[in-house]
């Protein structure tokens, strides 16, 4: 943090020396300021000289940096490159702690972010189960530090039912006894991220091909808002003779993508599959259950079994395909196989590609590897995290 925030004070200096003479803006960015905690002192202070900037909190930094977006809507401090979700909120919480204690908490919401954009939901108004999956994603490696994970969460849910951001009217973690975050420890034995070769070998280990072709897809950058890249394919999106398909998101949205000669033979198979095998195989035998259901008869490449859906022509809902990979992953034993996962080693791939070619991942070859998995290119920062050498080097040796 300490680096990008170096980065983050640079941008933010050389803007406000570029603004210094144009009184409309700075005027502006006073009154806004001002409205969100800072004395109009201060905010001259700033303006007057730029490196005071240096002074501030992380969250009023953060703050700052978003409302002189909103007043210069230069590019170069978008608020996406902060990595938050509802940033201006969270930076608003952020301002309410202590500087070291802001750096605690943005940790948290940095890998709460990921489960927000999937789910286009603050974490205040998230369910239970998304909510567990972003306390096994912070990977506390005590069951101490899991309850100050605990904690964190615990008190911005909180905050934001106090000020009224939240939809709901209580907070299902408070009902929770300090035991209960002991699940959340890491085992440093459990495998996050996978390479070609076992990705390959899992959708080798699925029995049905409407299982690999979700494994396969996410790891070649189809995904979208709640899967719905992946949830809208039909055949009339499909160009078998160019490896190309038609992609389109929830929000309507549409971009063509090149697949692998892989990708599509698993495509070209899970169109012409009629019958669904349950639990990959591993039914438990029941004179009165069968171990295999019809499938609905559309032009959709992802479909539902005939017993459980009333949307018959509809695309599936996201549900079908987590429900899906959750099953995969507990047949074939793999505690970490999740869609966020699946997506990072498909990155995490094509960041191992470039490094093969160019010797070094910079700035732009981020931006790439954002353009192919359907990410602003102003999100590129956050994923040095993963995609790196050391990482590289884990996974391909």
């Amino acid at each position: 943090m300490k680096i990008y925030r170096k980065e983050l004070e640079n941008v933010t200096i050389s803007i406000l020396n570029d603004i210094k003479n144009n009184q409309q803006m700075i005027n502006k960015l006073k009154n806004r300021m001002i409205t969100h905690g800072m004395l109009s002192g201060e905010v001259i202070r700033i303006i007057s000289n730029p490196e005071k900037i240096k002074d501030l909190s992380i969250g009023m930094l953060y703050l700052f940096i978003i409302q002189l977006h909103s007043v210069t809507e230069d590019e170069l401090i978008h608020p996406n490159m902060l990595g938050l979700y509802n940033c201006e909120i969270k930076s608003k919480f952020l301002t309410k702690l202590s500087d070291k204690s802001q750096y605690i908490y943005l940790r948290v919401f940095e890998i709460s972010a990921e489960v927000e954009v999937a789910r286009d939901t603050d974490l205040f108004d998230l369910g239970l189960d998304d909510i567990e999956i972003i306390l096994y994603s912070l990977r506390p490696l005590t069951t101490d530090a899991s309850h100050v994970n605990g904690r964190i969460v615990t008190s911005y849910i909180n905050w934001s039912l106090q000020h009224g951001y939240s939809k709901g009217n209580k907070n299902e973690l408070s009902e929770k006894k300090v035991k209960w975050f002991d699940q959340f420890v890491y085992d440093k034995n459990l495998q996050l991220y996978f390479n070609d070769s076992t990705i390959r070998k899992i959708e080798d280990d699925c029995l049905n091909y409407q299982d690999m072709v979700i494994v396969r897809l996410l790891f070649e950058g189809v995904q979208g808002k709640s899967l719905s890249e992946i949830r809208n394919i039909q055949k009339g999106n499909m160009d078998f003779n160019t490896n190309t398909v038609q992609l389109k998101d929830e929000n309507g949205n549409e971009r063509t993508v090149k697949l692998s000669d892989r990708a599509i033979s698993i495509i070209e198979r899970a169109f012409q599959q009629e019958t669904y095998i349950k639990k990959n195989g591993q039914m438990e035998e029941d004179d009165h259950m069968s171990d295999k259901t019809k499938l609905v008869e559309n032009d959709y490449l992802i479909r539902s079994s005939l017993t459980k859906t009333t949307s018959y022509e509809k695309e599936v809902e996201k549900m079908v395909v987590y429900r899906r990979i959750q099953t995969i992953a507990k047949t074939l034993g793999i505690e970490c196989l999740t869609a966020k996962n699946i997506v990072r080693s498909g990155m995490i791939y094509e960041g191992k590609l470039i490094l093969e070619k160019k010797g070094i991942l910079e700035k732009e070859d981020y931006q790439k590897i954002c353009d192919k998995f359907a990410m602003p290119k102003q999100n590129w920062y956050p994923l040095k995290k993963f995609i790196n050498e050391k990482t590289i080097a884990e996974l391909y040796n």
